[in-house]
């Protein structure tokens, strides 16, 4: 039950963000924070983690696709 709750939590605070229209590395940087506060609880494990981290996006803007301009 408390691993839901902690889900709940990362969920929320990334909507939060959403709703904020914070930038993607804000976004992360919030819900990392939850992350490292469940950790300290004992809640979240290493499981927890590799799942946070396989599921991050890329947030840097150099790594984008170049779009083609229609002229």
């Amino acid at each position: 039950m408390a691993d839901f709750i902690w889900f709940l939590l990362v969920v929320l605070a990334l909507a939060v963000a959403s709703y904020q229209r914070t930038s993607l590395v804000t976004a992360v940087c919030i819900a990392g924070g939850v992350m490292i506060l469940g950790t300290l609880f004992g809640d979240i494990g290493l499981l927890g983690w590799i799942v946070f981290l396989a599921l991050t996006p890329v947030s840097y803007t150099h790594l984008t696709l170049p779009t083609k301009r229609i002229v």
